[in-house]
């Protein structure tokens, strides 16, 4: 019932006052589109504003260097006791080094005290050979004998010595070898860069310590053979062989000296 009393009403008015009617009906399109307009900037707004954002982003998203840093390399605890472990084998190849070189100081008193003994071996047979330095010692009987036979024995007990100074130089050579070959079984040979940390390389240390070997190696054989073709009763003979086992005899010590002082640096016994 007030449904329709009401669109009776709304009838009769738009009848009577069309005027009033189609007023606000323009006002309320004009409204519309005052609205829609502020809507529409609005958008525009936003649109120009997120543009220039993704502009500047997109000026600012410069491709980024490539950094050549290289990795430093950090050693592990196990590396660090491995390396410790080198370095004391180093320490023990150093040992047998100077226990070659102090077996060959002996060699070369011994050489000394055989050419000695050969000096004076020559004369004395050449004084029993000549008539007139004969005489006076025909005196003493068996003399000539007694003193070849001394001197004799002297040469002989220093070859003896010699032989002992060999052994024991072979016997150092061969615990060169062990200590080399367990070096060997313990360095990374993969390894071979220097580090600040460490500047000498794991394959440094498996090479220096073969090359150390051969060297001593080598002048341990160069040695025996010239032992062996010492004649005992042959002065001059004597004096040329150790003439040239001299000049040709070489441990390289200069160079080993140097190897050993990397070896124990500070850095590396740290490791």
């Amino acid at each position: 019932m007030v449904y329709g009393v009401w669109t009776i009403y709304t009838v009769h008015f738009s009848l009577f006052f069309p005027h009033q009617q189609m007023k606000e009906t323009e006002e309320e399109d004009q409204a519309a589109k005052e609205w829609l307009r502020s809507r529409l900037k609005n958008r525009r707004k936003k649109k120009n504003g997120g543009g220039k954002k993704r502009i500047s982003e997109k000026k600012n998203c410069s491709t980024p260097e490539k950094k050549t840093e290289s990795k430093a390399f950090v050693a592990t605890p196990e590396d660090r006791r491995r390396r410790k472990k080198i370095v004391r084998l180093y320490n023990l190849l150093k040992g047998d080094c100077e226990e070659f070189k102090k077996s060959i100081q002996m060699c070369r008193r011994v050489l000394g005290s055989l050419q000695n003994i050969l000096d004076r071996l020559k004369p004395i047979r050449e004084s029993f050979a000549d008539d007139i330095r004969r005489e006076p010692l025909t005196s003493f009987p068996d003399l000539k004998e007694k003193l070849i036979y001394r001197h004799v024995s002297m040469a002989e007990s220093q070859r003896k010595n010699l032989s002992k100074l060999v052994e024991q130089m072979r016997f150092g050579i061969k615990d060169m070898q062990e200590i080399v070959l367990e070096i060997a079984s313990r360095v990374d040979k993969y390894a071979h860069k220097r580090t600040p940390e460490n500047p000498v390389s794991e394959q440094d240390l498996s090479e220096w310590s073969e090359n150390i070997l051969n060297i001593y190696n080598n002048e341990f054989w160069h040695t025996c053979i010239f032992i062996e073709n010492i004649n005992y009763e042959n002065a001059e003979n004597l004096k040329t062989l150790v003439s040239t086992w001299e000049r040709e005899f070489d441990l390289k010590e200069e160079w080993t000296s140097t190897v050993f002082a990397k070896i124990f640096s500070d850095s590396n016994v740290e490791a």
